[in-house]
């Protein structure tokens, strides 16, 4: 049914297959889209084709599939500078990582979404963002990092008048706190104190409050996994009050709306049953649960629920006084049941890696010399040199990666033009490249940044390190014999520098720049004229 449509419409069918919940339709609606976009050498509908399927693969709880594709998609929408396509790539990499093991990529790939999402301006993209990074952040069992990027999201729906994507966000928020306060319980300790209930419970009614003041706003999709989160919260309310009975009540309700396409949401189901046969003493039935949600946890890759299956296991086989640790080590070890495709995938990835790379050597190569280089000095050109500087800041974290700038000045107090000739001018200007080179590491990227100014890109390089190089490079421009350029002549230099913050701008960073170096001259001058 597809065959007769244009890359644009086989991507809006993607979406609308998605939104009612045709995950299959979807799915098979992508595949068509990447192959056409493949033979057409179609860069940004290949991006949108990996993100469905990245998509559907984690609706499906198929998540190493889901990461493989997202992280394609966000690598092929990174090629072909589309921000908001990067950003959901990126988002949907993050919570698949989150339950993989994968915290520092998790963590990573959603601080990045949510960097982006502020330069693309459009708050409900940031509202998208901060829903899928909470989430992920208590999986992870990130408590404050977790409250403060749904109630992040939160306030940015309610701001943008989105009382949908309001209510969808206060009923993650009540997970958010019953889950991370069931990962941090001890059944064996006995019930959790008051004062972190009453957190959950708090979060709790203030997500009914809000569903129950703007009811059917929610897509049917959305609606179905909801109320079953809300249930699962109001069933470990019930545990936590210590109320095993009515907890028995809550259970059945909440089984009921299981919405067996997330299969991830049965994992907390199993979950729940342990936890209640734990807290009953039916220590047999919490084994036979907690081995049955270890089973299907690991068949999904989910860690979180794993560690909460060999927990809930562990209490009961020592309450049963049958501790084995054979059997502890089985469970560690249990195969999973979608492991025989990871080798798939990795070959999948690899071929893609090595696409993007030779298309990237393709593009470099044609790129003119002209634009990369600067003819006098034989630098990198202006152009260049804001090009590596803004991919730096906006595909890394600039604090870790230690992203440092440095500029350098001919001191303004010498006028050069006034007494020497355009020539001696352009050889300072050639000579200060060389000297500049010389101190450089190979690694970094010295620019000729104006007139009369150069400047230096520099990877792994703390601000005490930028500190050191300005250091030597003053040194070596003093120690220079100018006087072959020019009878006479003596350059002066001055310069600034400043490391990368967390949501930098090259403007920003260059503002830095010129600031520190403004303020070294001042410091100069003032040395002088205390001399004298």
């Amino acid at each position: 049914m597809y065959r007769l449509l244009s890359l644009d419409e086989l991507d809006t069918a993607c979406v609308a297959q998605w939104r009612q919940g045709a995950v299959e339709r979807c799915r098979n609606a992508a595949n068509l889209l990447r192959a056409r976009a493949l033979e057409a050498g179609d860069l940004l509908h290949e991006g949108r084709a990996e993100l469905h399927l990245a998509m559907c693969a984690q609706r499906e709880a198929q998540f190493r599939a889901a990461m493989a594709h997202a992280r394609r998609a966000s690598e092929l929408a990174r090629h072909e500078r589309d921000l908001a396509l990067e950003i959901e790539a990126l988002s949907v990499l993050g919570s698949a990582a989150a339950v993989v093991g994968q915290d520092a990529s998790a963590e990573e790939a959603g601080q990045l979404a949510r960097r982006l999402a502020r330069q693309l301006a459009e708050p409900l993209v940031t509202v998208q963002v901060c829903d899928s990074l909470g989430i992920a952040q208590a999986w992870l069992g990130h408590v404050e990092s977790a409250r403060q990027s749904l109630a992040q999201g939160c306030s940015l729906a309610r701001d943008a008048g989105r009382v949908d994507w309001e209510s969808h966000l206060l009923i993650h928020a009540a997970f958010a706190e019953a889950l991370l306060l069931a990962r941090s319980w001890d059944i064996a300790l006995g019930l959790p104190s008051l004062a972190r209930r009453r957190q959950v419970e708090v979060a709790l009614q203030s997500a009914l409050s809000r569903c129950e003041a703007t009811p059917g706003v929610m897509a049917a999709g959305t609606q179905r996994s909801g109320r079953f989160l809300l249930a699962w919260v109001d069933f470990m309310l019930t545990i936590w009050r210590g109320e095993p009975v009515d907890a028995a009540v809550d259970l059945q309700r909440m089984q009921a709306l299981l919405p067996h396409e997330r299969a991830w949401m049965g994992g907390l189901s199993r979950w729940a049953q342990a936890v209640h046969a734990l807290v009953l003493r039916d220590n047999v039935r919490a084994e036979a649960q907690a081995r049955a949600l270890i089973e299907l946890a690991h068949g999904l890759g989910h860690q979180p629920l794993i560690e909460q299956g060999r927990r809930c296991w562990l209490l009961a086989q020592s309450r049963l006084g049958q501790f084995n640790a054979h059997d502890l080590a089985t469970l560690k070890l249990w195969p999973s049941p979608g492991s025989d495709s990871s080798g798939a995938v990795t070959e999948e990835m690899l071929a893609f890696e090595l696409r993007m790379r030779d298309l990237s050597l393709r593009e470099a190569a044609q790129l003119p010399a002209w634009r990369r280089e600067d003819s006098l000095t034989g630098l990198a050109s202006r152009e260049h040199f804001q090009a590596q500087t803004e991919e730096l800041l906006q595909r890394t974290d600039p604090t870790r990666a230690q992203v440092s700038v440095l500029v350098l000045a001919l001191d303004p107090g010498q006028v050069l033009a006034a007494h020497h000739s355009p020539l001696v001018r352009d050889r300072v200007l050639c000579t200060l490249a060389a000297l500049m080179r010389q101190v450089l590491r190979a690694g970094d990227l010295p620019a000729r940044w104006s007139h009369d100014e150069l400047a230096a890109l520099l990877h792994r390089a703390s601000g005490e390190d930028v500190a050191r190089v300005c250091e030597r490079v003053q040194a070596a421009v003093r120690e220079h014999d100018w006087s072959s350029l020019a009878t006479g002549l003596d350059v002066r230099v001055c310069l600034g520098h400043a490391s990368a913050r967390v949501g930098d701008t090259l403007d920003a960073l260059m503002r830095r720049c010129e600031s520190s170096r403004f303020a070294s001259l001042r410091r100069e001058y003032r040395k002088v004229v205390h001399a004298a």
